[in-house]
């Protein structure tokens, strides 16, 4: 049972070593020291009307998914980029295609709202 497990750990880590969890105490410190060249919040842009990371930029991923290339064409795909939404599930789900169908590189994402990283 704990070789399953340990299985399924390395296999994890193996296809998700370009995006990680980061907790939002040092996703702050990394911003206040402007190691994130970009940060996006895959809200909707409603959710984001109400209150945004004032250096993010918005690129929902539903109802439809704006993670395009003409809206990602202007980023370097080896910098760090920071994504959030409310509650992970999105931004998880945002890093996971960055990384299949664009390629980038340094990928973080929070679990919590844009307000833990302000």
């Amino acid at each position: 049972m704990l070789n399953i497990f340990l299985l399924i750990f390395i296999i994890t880590q193996f296809f998700n070593n370009n995006i990680k969890l980061i907790n939002a105490n040092d996703a702050k410190n990394k911003i206040k020291n402007i190691y994130f060249k970009n940060i996006i919040d895959v809200r909707t842009k409603n959710e984001y009307k109400l209150g945004n990371h004032p250096k993010s930029i918005n690129l929902p991923i539903e109802p439809i998914n704006n993670l395009t290339y003409d809206n990602l064409k202007k980023f370097n795909r080896n910098d760090p980029i920071l994504i959030y939404c409310r509650s992970g599930r999105r931004a998880f789900n945002a890093a996971k295609i960055l990384k299949k169908k664009f390629n980038f590189k340094k990928i973080y994402y929070i679990n919590s709202t844009y307000k833990s990283i302000i």
